[in-house]
């Protein structure tokens, strides 16, 4: 049985689905339960599912809900990278402890391993190269965020060096696809069609050169799931294509595949925090598991395009 944390979010959903299309066992873990409409496409496939509803710092829930599996991937965050310095407050007050029971609760359980999946594209800060970072670069956050996943890496590795977890520690680009919650603060794809449709001026942070490693979500599925059928690397490995994509190219491709009429792209300045490019070496994951993240931005925004009106027309 594999456990997700943060199971019925973006990546979560995509995740379980992807295992139950293969036939692995898995249940999720969240404070929101599944909250897809019962009209969506992929509600049936999903809603058989075990969705535990709880909250991370629930300590004997958190416990309970590891001890059948034999496998955590832990997607919980609770930051985002626009995150307000509120946020981060109470968020950083309580969340550290709370992922410090999540791993005793694994060593208890003596899971195989535990994945945790961290950010490609916030933890390196910024790329003045322009040329794909590998593992061994500095780390060098410029948000909290991105500073946030280090300290949980690093809680990850401390478990491992004293009490020898097991773990894998993924850290990916910007990824995007089908069961994405609506979410202003984050992802330019589905902010833009959201805007586009609804034929509002949209507001870009930056002048629209910023460089960015786009993930189509089936392949970050189809990595998480590779890992998870092998023995724990007890490693860090970036998980992106290494393609740079400025924001400019995004809203162009993004206008033709969906057929969305143009809007006034009101560009502000770039937010305290971010960064001008990012881009992944999945070298090292490619050598360990034989697997990359192949799926270009054409390839995946036309599979997303069509999943999307399949979910529609239903």
């Amino acid at each position: 049985m594999i456990g997700i944390l943060g199971g019925t979010g973006f990546i979560g959903l995509n995740l379980s689905w992807h295992l139950q299309e293969r036939g692995l066992p898995c249940r999720t873990f969240s404070r929101n339960g599944l909250l897809l409409d019962g009209g969506n496409l992929h509600y049936s496939q999903l809603s058989k599912i075990e969705h535990v509803k709880g909250h991370f710092s629930d300590e004997a829930a958190v416990r309970e809900f590891i001890r059948p599996c034999r496998s955590i991937v832990a997607l919980v965050s609770h930051l985002l990278p626009s995150s307000s310095p509120e946020e981060i407050r109470f968020v950083i007050s309580w969340f550290g402890a709370a992922f410090i029971q999540l791993l005793e609760a694994c060593r208890g359980s003596r899971v195989d391993q535990i994945v945790f999946v961290s950010s490609g594209g916030t933890i390196y800060g910024e790329n003045l190269t322009e040329v794909p970072v590998n593992e061994q670069h500095p780390l060098n956050p410029h948000c909290a965020y991105g500073s946030f996943c280090a300290f949980l890496e690093q809680l990850t590795r401390t478990f491992h060096n004293q009490y020898g977890l097991p773990y894998t520690i993924l850290r990916l680009g910007n990824p995007y696809g089908l069961l994405k919650r609506a979410n202003n603060n984050q992802g330019i794809i589905d902010h833009y069609v959201r805007f586009a449709r609804a034929k509002r001026p949209f507001a870009l942070f930056g002048d629209g050169n910023e460089i960015r490693d786009y993930i189509y979500i089936d392949d970050i599925s189809a990595v998480i799931t590779a890992v998870m059928q092998n023995p724990p690397s007890n490693n860090i490995f970036n998980v992106g294509t290494g393609r740079p994509h400025t924001s400019k190219e995004i809203i162009q491709a993004v206008t033709r595949q969906f057929e969305l009429p143009k809007v006034p792209i009101l560009f502000q300045p770039r937010r305290l925090g971010d960064v001008r490019c990012s881009l992944l070496d999945m070298a090292k994951f490619e050598k360990t598991y034989g697997l990359r993240c192949t799926t270009t931005l054409k390839e995946g925004l036309k599979k997303y395009a069509e999943q999307e009106s399949l979910a529609v027309a239903v």
